[in-house]
């Protein structure tokens, strides 16, 4: 029984930081014109169902304007009878603020099909202010608005932050590296 509990309680634990977990926020140089860049892949926010309809988040940041970051927002939905759904608004609540994005200058929804899913992304301008305000928040609730989907959950929390909130941690700790 004592090492059913143990297992158990390591279980738990080991599930408790699992959202902690994904991929690096990597730094490049271009060749072209020697701009720095910081970016780091999408990571899982929400789902409307499990295997469904899953939103995600990734960010990017350039030298050549460095008070500014963007957020890359992608909807993915199973292949097999999914439909696309364009992007029309992104809203955080941090602390009861509501802050709508704006996308990229530009930028339009992109429409992408692997053989497991469909994925619509967009990305959207997102001052480097507003992400430490959404590290320094108690809360931050994310709504993402798409034609036939309305994806909305925590992002950050006092229990179970998003791996997209500690990939946000991830890439802004590399930012700050290559200010």
């Amino acid at each position: 029984m004592k090492k059913l509990f143990l297992a158990l309680s390591a279980t738990l634990i080991l599930a408790g930081c699992a959202t902690t977990t994904g991929g690096s926020a990597r730094t490049s140089v271009s060749t072209f014109d020697g701009a720095k860049t910081v970016a780091v892949s999408p990571h899982g926010i929400a789902c409307l169902n499990v295997y469904v309809t899953c939103a995600s988040a990734g960010f990017a940041w350039s030298d050549k304007n460095p008070d500014q970051a963007s957020m890359l927002v992608k909807i993915e939905e199973i292949a097999n009878g999914g439909s696309y759904h364009a992007l029309s608004a992104v809203k955080l609540n941090i602390d009861g603020d509501i802050v709508s994005l704006k996308p990229l200058l530009g930028d339009s929804n992109k429409f992408d099909f692997n053989t497991t899913y469909k994925e619509t992304s967009r990305l959207y301008s997102t001052p480097l202010t507003l992400l430490e305000r959404v590290k320094a928040s108690t809360s931050t609730k994310i709504q993402v608005i798409a034609e036939g989907a309305i994806i909305e959950g925590d992002f950050k929390n006092s229990a179970d932050s998003t791996k997209a909130y500690h990939a946000m941690l991830r890439f802004l700790d590399e930012v700050k590296a290559n200010q």
